[in-house]
């Protein structure tokens, strides 16, 4: 039971080191195909707006919206307000 217990032990302590290890092996393997290539031929990337940019009004605020929805009962196979 003790060297069934050890060698769980010893499993738990040591995934984590090798889950690291492919990690960096990964990581450096992509470090390196990046630094490789053309930087040329990569894609453009759009620039990310900033804070403001991201909060600017491109939609009517939703008041508007409401505002401009039909009132009153459904009503027709269209779902359109009875007037």
């Amino acid at each position: 039971v003790q060297r069934a217990m050890n060698s769980v032990i010893k499993r738990r302590v040591e995934a984590p080191r090798t889950l690291e290890g492919n990690r960096e092996q990964i990581s450096n393997d992509m470090f390196d195909r990046l630094q490789q290539e053309d930087p040329a031929n990569r894609p453009a990337r759009e620039a990310i707006p900033g804070w403001f940019g991201r909060r600017r009004r491109t939609v009517p605020p939703a008041s508007d919206v409401v505002d401009r929805l039909p009132r009153g009962p459904a009503s027709g196979e269209g779902g359109e307000a009875a007037s």
